[in-house]
């Protein structure tokens, strides 16, 4: 069965893996991007490329979303892709940085999600597809403000999920670890640290900072096998035949953390359950 596909940020990383590979499997795909020209690379391919940007209000978002079904037909998998890591010292970043993040991570999906429903609820099927990240879970420093964007994807998610499966409609976050992207580049481009002020205090948590730019070219995450594990998952193949779950982990080094962190998080529970109790009414 051929797919069609819509798929956010489809210009480079993740996006890009994932288009490529939906086209292999001969799939139709329409991949957005601030700039048109930077999906080049995938137009070649066969895809259909559409100037997409999170900052229009959803008149326009919606606007753009009606001529994508006016103009293709029924869309099958919504990818929200498109999206960006705000790395540093909570402290140090400044508020308008801090709105962008949650602009781009957050208010951008939700835009896209409440588009896109109205037609998946008209066609009574359809897959929704939001990346999320491990960064969502356990205590890490410099990662609060990109981590709780993909917190509020993955609640979000869950809560759509659940109120509508009774129209054929699924709604499910991925969340990959570490991936070889070219996030380094693109940072460096967008001069996302040009002019940080910084606080003395914070200087040994700021080699965090350091450390994880220069760890992050080599993570293991692939990104060509993001985007096989994503298609197997739209096509119902192996796995996912019986059933597609409503979170999916992405990479051993996401599985591994997101065990470390339940398992702390369930030990502390119980260490602190006689105050837990204690607040319910003793008459109820």
């Amino acid at each position: 069965m051929t797919l069609t596909w819509f798929i956010t940020g489809a210009s480079s990383g993740l996006g890009l893996a994932l288009a490529k590979t939906a086209l292999a499997k001969g799939d139709k795909v329409i991949g957005t991007s601030r700039e048109s020209s930077r999906l080049a690379e995938i137009v070649s391919q066969g895809a259909i490329p559409l100037t997409f940007n999170s900052s229009d209000s959803p008149q326009v978002i919606n606007s753009i979303i009606s001529d994508v079904f006016k103009k293709h037909g029924p869309i099958d998998v919504v990818v929200n892709n498109a999206g960006y890591g705000e790395i540093g010292i909570f402290e140090e970043i400044d508020y308008p940085t801090i709105e962008n993040q949650y602009q781009v991570n957050v208010f951008a999906p939700i835009k896209v999600l409440q588009g896109f429903l109205p037609y998946l609820r008209s066609q009574k099927s359809g897959l929704i597809i939001n990346v999320g990240s491990v960064a969502a879970f356990g205590s890490d420093p410099i990662s609060g403000i990109y981590g709780s964007t993909k917190a509020a994807i993955k609640k979000l998610s869950a809560s759509i999920d659940s109120e509508v499966k009774e129209f054929g409609i699924r709604v499910i976050v991925v969340e990959p670890g570490p991936f070889r992207t070219p996030i380094v580049k693109n940072y460096s481009e967008q001069g996302v640290f040009k002019d940080r002020s910084t606080i003395k205090d914070y200087d040994e948590s700021r080699k965090m900072v350091d450390m994880f730019f220069s760890h992050i070219n080599q993570a293991s995450g692939d990104p060509n096998r993001f985007g096989k594990a994503l298609v197997k998952l739209a096509h119902r193949e192996e796995e996912f035949k019986e059933s597609i779950p409503c979170v999916l982990a992405l990479g051993e080094y996401t599985y591994e953390r997101k065990n470390g962190v339940f398992a702390d998080e369930l030990e502390e529970m119980k260490k602190y359950k006689n105050v837990t109790f204690s607040t319910d009414n003793p008459d109820m």
